[in-house]
């Protein structure tokens, strides 16, 4: 596995505990639905739908967090759209980011970014 690959599946892996001790209900895990693949599919503690995106780095001074393009944000908004009609959902959902930076000595900083894509 290249190491960016293994550095995205360290990053959803922690990002995966975080949803769970936070109260997120994960609906579906690196869930593709036509050109979109969602890291995480959610409900929150107060039952909204939440399409999460997570970016990880290997350094304490990147900003994983702008490293998705206006093109990825737009295939992402598609596939919500498309989540959304093909499962019958018609309340409103919402875009989260977690940037993860990995440290030294398998340690970590999260950042938790809420209504992103607007």
């Amino acid at each position: 596995m290249a190491e960016h690959n293994e550095i995205g599946k360290k990053g959803e892996n922690i990002a995966f505990n975080y949803l769970k001790d936070n109260s997120y209900e994960i609906l579906h895990q690196n869930h593709r639905i036509g050109r979109a693949e969602f890291d995480f599919i959610c409900r929150n503690i107060k039952k909204e739908l939440i399409f999460v995106e997570v970016k990880t780095r290997f350094s304490e001074e990147d900003h994983p967090e702008i490293a998705i393009s206006k093109h990825k944000e737009n295939m992402l908004k598609d596939g919500a759209s498309d989540f959304k009609e093909k499962n019958n959902f018609c309340e409103e959902s919402f875009f989260e980011i977690i940037a993860i930076n990995l440290l030294k000595n398998e340690k970590y900083k999260i950042f938790h970014i809420k209504d992103a894509l607007y």
